[in-house]
């Protein structure tokens, strides 16, 4: 179903480079520009590269990746824990914890930020281009696209989701161009949800996205249902396609209980409803408004494909902040249909010499520009970032870490039974595994609701905390002094402080000194013993 097209004045000129096959390649164009701003707007500036590290699972993904590239194989254990040791372990994004790993390999933690970066901004402008392929004014596209940077800024981390932002763009843009123009290139999607599966589990998100295309399809033109079987044999193939996989149909139901654990909702962020007191919760605030709007009078135009995604995506975001993300892919396109015809009403027929009349025309030149793309943005990204001045890059994680203290005391924690943060834990990964294991470390999805519930306990310092920390058998913690199990421990007989830097605080069990000196004493003796044993049996 076709949307409606700016209608934008033909104005006469005279023959220019641009007018010629070369001039058109070969001259960067306006997007080129917009897509080299938002790496100085994001990530040249302030903070820069580092803000994509204030996430610590960066850590455990990279280490995973350099698990799979020694190994020639993903795990189906775990790796990490020694409070779930050698327990089935679904390594999901394992495509890109190569990646990472690769790319670490060759310029570090710098390195992948620059790379998670550069694919939020390729997103972004994927979206402002499927925009501006449906015909919509090129000013009310450019308002949505910063709308949706700004929106989806709360998930600018170095993670495997970088990736489902920037294929669900791609995907999203496939199918309104099949919305207007069907043809056989919709079914690119299959493959390209084969690949989407082993990137991360955002895949799940286009297969709702034709499930929906199909129903709604059945509705606008009920009763020749069969015009709809198209998009349900569409759903069915992208469905067979996340088979392709390491761990084929278990890897659907795991995700299946993850997503619908009332634990996880309850504890985890993420999965929680937006808090609207932030500038990214407002600006994603006026979209979800203004897509409402625009889908209740798609509704009077038997619009139901529309939406319907606008309404399961806005319910999704409403319900969990990880999919504000998903939902502004979805939602700016229409919003941008309904902006435009607005714009065309109130500017294009203006008087011919009025400031909205020129306004108007302006806006014509300028998305000239806009809808050309070049080669001329992948030869100057790579200049781009490294104009960036060096003390912008990472090479290590945000300041929230215990840097100082993992630095200071790696051999003290080397083999240690040691409880801190999930966060920490992933930092703890980066720097000291294999020799150190954790407890527990951002995936939520492995350890679950039972240590889920020990770690908060502890977290927390509630009644239970000595029991649960007795069970696992800690000898050190290293803490954020905030939490309540620090000040909790200070008092406690049994911890004594070792060090505390302002940011973390690390405590050792008291008897584990004396205690280290006798289990060097007692190993000392078990390894006589068992060369007196071999002498005897070699008779030596």
């Amino acid at each position: 179903m076709a949307s409606p097209a700016a209608t934008l004045p033909k104005a006469a000129h005279k023959p220019s480079a641009l007018d010629t096959r070369w001039g058109k390649i070969l001259i960067p164009s306006l997007s080129d520009f917009f897509f080299l701003a938002m790496i100085i707007w994001l990530f040249g500036v302030g903070q820069g590269w580092k803000t994509l590290l204030f996430d610590g699972d960066t850590g455990w993904h990279i280490r995973t990746g350099q698990y799979i590239l020694q190994h020639g194989a993903v795990p189906y254990q775990d790796i990490f824990s020694f409070s779930k040791p050698g327990e089935p372990w679904f390594a999901w994004e394992w495509l890109t914890d190569v990646q990472y790993a690769l790319v670490h390999a060759r310029w570090g933690l710098g390195g992948v930020a620059v790379y998670s970066g550069l694919l939020i901004c390729a997103s972004a402008y994927t979206l402002l281009r499927v925009m501006l392929s449906r015909g919509a004014n090129v000013f009310v596209s450019l308002v949505l696209t910063l709308l949706y940077i700004g929106g989806a800024s709360l998930h600018y981390h170095a993670r495997p989701h970088v990736w489902t932002l920037l294929l669900f763009a791609v995907a999203v843009g496939m199918l309104y161009r099949e919305r207007a123009n069907p043809s056989w290139a919709i079914w690119v999607l299959v493959p390209l949800v084969a690949v989407w599966t082993n990137l991360h589990g955002g895949f799940l998100a286009i297969i709702a996205c034709t499930g929906l295309m199909a129903v709604g399809a059945l509705l606008e033109r009920w009763p020749d249902w069969k015009s709809s079987l198209r998009y349900f044999g569409l759903t069915a193939a992208c469905l067979g396609a996340s088979l392709l996989n390491p761990y084929g149909f278990k890897l659907h139901a795991h995700v299946y209980e993850y997503l619908r654990s009332e634990f996880i909702q309850e504890v985890v962020q993420e999965f929680q409803s937006p808090l609207f007191r932030s500038e990214s919760t407002r600006q994603y605030e006026f979209v979800l408004l203004a897509a409402i709007l625009c889908a209740g009078l798609l509704i009077t135009r038997r619009r139901y494909v529309e939406v319907l995604w606008v309404g399961y995506f806005a319910h999704s975001s409403l319900t969990s902040a990880r999919h504000i993300p998903l939902f502004l892919i979805v939602a700016c396109p229409v919003v941008a249909e309904i902006g435009t015809e607005l714009w065309n009403r109130y500017i294009a027929n203006s008087p011919r010499k009025s400031i909205r009349h020129i306004f108007h025309q302006l806006s014509g030149d300028v998305s000239i520009g806009f809808r050309r793309a070049t080669f001329w943005i992948v030869l100057a990204t790579p200049l781009m970032v490294a104009a960036i001045p060096a003390t912008l890059w990472p090479d290590d994680f945000a300041k929230t870490f215990p840097i100082r203290m993992v630095a200071t005391h790696r051999e003290r924690f080397n083999g240690a039974r040691l409880f801190t943060s999930d966060q920490w834990g992933d930092y703890i990964l980066y720097h000291l595994w294999p020799n150190q294991k954790v407890f527990v470390d951002g995936r939520s999805d492995f350890y679950g609701e039972k240590v889920g519930k020990d770690y908060l306990s502890l977290m927390n310092a509630d009644f239970r905390w000595n029991e649960v920390e007795k069970k696992y058998g800690f000898d050190l913690m290293l803490l954020p002094v905030k939490w309540s199990l620090a000040s909790v421990l200070k008092l406690s007989p049994e911890w004594r402080v070792i060090a505390d830097d302002g940011t973390a605080i690390l405590f050792e069990r008291r008897q584990l000194a004396h205690s280290g000196q006798k289990n060097r004493v007692q190993r000392l003796m078990e390894r006589n013993t068992a060369a007196e044993s071999t002498r005897e049996r070699t008779g030596k």
